[in-house]
């Protein structure tokens, strides 16, 4: 007879609230990942990546740094709840702050990459990028 797992292998949940965020006294609401439509989640997908690597390089070159500036402000367009008005004001600190309560926003349950790895070690004894 199998054994009964203690926790399930998924589990899902179709209310995906956002997070509330005051800009100049008014409230708006930074998207959960769950929340967002396919195209956009895609979007984030493949902009993230490239985002996180420029935003860790000690030096931009312009081209860089305009690149950057670029990608954040197209994840905000996604991620943010707010009149295109408001989201043009915010200057480049303020959107990687809005960013980081975005990446923040994932469910209980769900686990990064580098903790599925943790994981799988767990589960098999050993390194699995090894096999």
């Amino acid at each position: 007879m199998a054994a009964v797992k203690d926790r399930p292998t998924l589990d899902l949940s179709t209310l995906s609230n956002g997070e509330p965020i005051k800009i100049d006294g008014r409230t708006y609401d930074v998207r959960h990942p769950e929340s967002l439509p396919l195209i956009a989640y895609k979007q984030l997908e493949t902009e993230l990546p490239r985002l996180g690597h420029l935003m860790v390089k000690a030096k931009l070159s312009k081209a860089e740094a305009e690149e950057a500036e670029q990608l954040l402000r197209g994840v905000i367009d996604v991620i943010l709840d707010a009149p295109d008005a408001v989201r043009a004001k915010l200057r480049a600190s303020q959107c990687v702050l809005i960013l980081d309560v975005f990446t923040k926003l994932r469910p209980a349950n769900e686990t990064t990459p580098a903790e599925a790895k943790t994981t799988a070690r767990r589960r098999t004894g050993g390194n699995s990028s090894r096999r």
